[in-house]
């Protein structure tokens, strides 16, 4: 015989029922059957299970948009460098910061994995004369940068 009202969350756990238990999760009432008679293991696992479901959507939807952050070396010299380095993504689809330390040589780009990817990106510094750890700049690019920003290739 189905439950019907509202029951207190100890009442739920005393029930024995072999048709029907009473799950309440924030406030909310649930009526699951369980072939098992209702037993409390079966209502942990089943919270257990819930619980998992709702962090993964959760999850899912701390980060709508997709972005992530990549690290990789970039060849170059000076602040000019820097410059044209980080002036070849503004406006780059899908790059939503671009950085390139000088001391370091360390790239950090944050872009939306669903829009570009980070060989698209390394492709685009190449194009301006600046290896990266995946693609090299064409002879013809690097030769055009300014003598101070000519790397040791």
């Amino acid at each position: 015989m189905p439950l019907t009202g509202i029951y207190q969350f100890s009442e739920i756990l005393n029930f024995k029922s072999s048709i029907t238990s009473v799950l309440v999760i924030d406030l909310t009432l649930i009526i699951c059957p369980f072939k098992d008679g209702g037993h409390f293991k079966t209502m942990k696992k089943l919270i257990i299970l819930i619980s998992i479901l709702f962090s993964g959507l959760t999850a899912a939807i701390s980060n709508p948009n997709h972005d992530e952050t990549s690290k990789f070396k970039v060849s170059g010299n000076c602040e000019m460098c820097k410059k044209r380095i980080e002036g070849s993504l503004k406006g780059f689809n899908g790059v939503k910061s671009a950085v390139w330390d000088v001391k370091t040589k360390q790239m950090t780009v944050t872009y939306d994995v669903h829009t570009t990817s980070t060989e698209a990106i390394q492709k685009q510094i190449a194009s301006v004369g600046h290896d990266t750890e995946k693609v090299k700049a064409t002879d013809a690019s690097y030769k055009n940068l300014p003598g101070c920003c000519q790397y040791e290739r």
